[in-house]
């Protein structure tokens, strides 16, 4: 039931996330074009979770704050399944992310930070949320005035404690926190309007 509740929380903060972002957006772009990117790829989990390297799929929206600074708000799911058992699982973030263009070159490389959430929604064990930073590299290329594609590496890093409770609430038992990743690795289209 927690779980639940925390998916719904995840879902209206990311459904009150792309409204505001939709509203505020456009008032601190001055002028730079609202941008929207799909992009494939993969992601990597934490060797203790049992789950093998899997497909990603991301969505994104946003915005130039400038020539060089760009905002977007994104989506990004997984499917991933454990190694031993062949159990699924789906992974789904939610990341607010702020990128640093370094030059204007045709190949321009750039730097992203941000944060977000992860759920993970497990078929045989309990499911989890957390919230992420994040941190990532990649490149970009206009392939014409209005559209580019770009590669790109990141991690999401997490903080992590498994905690059971009884049918009361009352906690049984813990694990140490510790704090864990998910790479991303991701190619995409973008385009700007």
């Amino acid at each position: 039931m927690c779980v639940q509740k925390a998916q719904r929380r995840l879902n209206r903060l990311a459904l009150i996330s792309v409204v505001v972002t939709l509203a505020v957006l456009p008032r601190l772009c001055h002028g730079h074009p609202l941008l929207a990117s799909l992009a494939v790829g993969t992601r990597t989990f934490e060797k203790r979770l049992d789950l093998q390297p899997d497909a990603a799929i991301a969505a994104r929206i946003g915005a130039g704050l400038n020539d060089r600074m760009t905002v977007y708000l994104e989506y990004l799911y997984s499917a991933p399944s454990r190694k031993t058992t062949g159990s699924s699982a789906s992974v789904t973030a939610y990341r607010l992310i702020g990128r640093a263009t370094f030059t204007s070159w045709p190949l321009r490389p750039y730097a992203e930070m941000g944060f977000g959430s992860v759920l993970f929604d497990f078929r045989d064990t309990y499911d989890t949320a957390a919230g992420t930073l994040m941190a990532g590299v990649g490149l970009g290329m206009d392939i014409s005035h209005r559209s580019s594609l770009f590669a790109e590496a990141s991690v999401d890093f997490y903080r992590y404690r498994a905690v059971t409770y009884d049918d009361r609430g009352q906690e049984l038992s813990s694990t140490a926190r510790s704090t864990d990743n998910i790479g991303t690795f991701l190619f995409g289209m973008q385009v700007s309007f």
